[in-house]
């Protein structure tokens, strides 16, 4: 005779161990820049936070956001965001920049390591920004980009993302931003943790153009507004499986015997 008591107590365990304990939850310091500065955060290059003042915002109405330009207001760039530094001030993988098959001059971005479980996701917004109109000039391609790259300390190291770019880019004629023409509106980014560990959450963009790194043969300018820098956690699988396919299994168990008894 079965305890019914006891195989319903068996049936929640089931379920229970099927769900799991929650994980956790990590989080950026400073995601949305909320301090109005960049605390928590590594920057190189032109980078400011500014105001969620232009036009469009961000999807949760952020009160700032991060600035960071290929070109700063005066015109000049600054030597210590060559490709090569910019690299090491955020600690992306050598040459990277330069991988793309595009003459990078200069750059900025910001970085903050994260704590992460394997299936944790990091979100953000972004909108890309320029004046400079894609083409080729003396066999130069005039491509300003955006990027994303992570690494952890568990080993692992991602290939260098352009995220937008000049030519690659939809762009809307709306952006109110200062020394800016066109921008793409804000989009949603989103990097999954293959493994455990601390990753560092690089973005950055670059200037594009004819000559040589740090020189000033470019007069186009491009941008990146970040902001909302979260963790979420995995898309739920469905985790109930192995306690239905319990109950299943007693339910056919009971079948078996019943049809049994009927012999």
């Amino acid at each position: 005779m079965f305890d019914m008591h006891k195989i319903g107590i068996a049936i929640v365990a089931s379920v229970t161990v099927a769900v799991g304990t929650p994980a956790h939850a990590a989080s950026f310091n400073n995601g949305d820049f909320g301090t109005g500065d960049f605390k928590g955060w590594t920057t190189a290059g032109n980078t400011d936070v500014v105001s969620s003042q232009f036009n469009p915002q961000p999807t949760n109405g952020a009160p700032y956001e991060a600035q960071l330009t290929s070109y700063d207001s005066g015109g000049v760039y600054k030597v210590d965001t060559s490709p090569s530094d910019l690299e090491t001030q955020l600690g992306l993988p050598t040459s990277s920049l330069q991988s793309q098959g595009l003459n990078v001059l200069s750059g900025s971005g910001i970085a903050q390591t994260v704590a992460l479980n394997a299936g944790q996701r990091v979100v953000f917004d972004y909108d890309f920004l320029t004046n400079e109109p894609a083409g080729t000039a003396n066999g130069v391609t005039y491509n300003d980009f955006a990027f994303f790259q992570t690494s952890s300390d568990t080993g692992y190291t991602s290939p260098l993302q352009v995220i937008a770019s000049v030519a690659g880019s939809k762009f809307n004629n709306t952006t109110s931003a200062p020394d800016f023409n066109i921008d793409t509106g804000f989009q949603n980014y989103s990097f999954t943790a293959p493994t455990s560990g601390n990753y560092t959450i690089k973005v950055g963009v670059t200037n594009v153009g004819p000559g040589s790194n740090g020189g000033n043969s470019d007069s186009f300018s491009s941008g990146i507004l970040a902001t909302n820098f979260t963790v979420a956690e995995p898309v739920p699988e469905p985790a109930f499986t192995p306690g239905i396919l319990s109950v299943f299994a007693v339910g056919a168990v009971l079948r078996y015997h019943r049809s049994r008894k009927q012999k």
